[in-house]
């Protein structure tokens, strides 16, 4: 390793508050956590996912998640969908969250 290199990762735009809910957050598709793809309560940690899928790309050249729309089914059905095959099952409480009982 390379001690003089640095990395200093800003997307202020993107940055939430401890308050934030609702609305899709600003920020590129492919770094939205769950949270805010199903409109629960998110805070901080949404910024911590962002990052991570940031450092992702950084390191390997692709987005980790990369959502696409098809016939049946829309980018946030596919983005969970992606979750859920790499991750696997949510917690039942960020479902709950949602508001979304379905």
């Amino acid at each position: 390793m390379c001690p003089e290199l640095s990395c200093t990762y800003t997307l202020v735009a993107c940055a939430c508050t401890q308050l934030s809910r609702g609305a899709l957050a600003p920020r590129p598709p492919a770094f939205r956590c769950p949270e805010v793809i199903l409109g629960a309560k998110y805070s901080t940690p949404a910024d911590m996912w962002s990052f991570a899928c940031v450092i992702f790309e950084l390191v390997t050249g692709d987005l980790l998640f990369d959502p696409r729309s098809g016939d049946k089914w829309d980018r946030d059905e596919d983005h969970l969908a992606l979750f859920i095959e790499l991750l696997g099952r949510m917690p039942r409480k960020v479902g709950l969250a949602s508001g979304l009982n379905e």
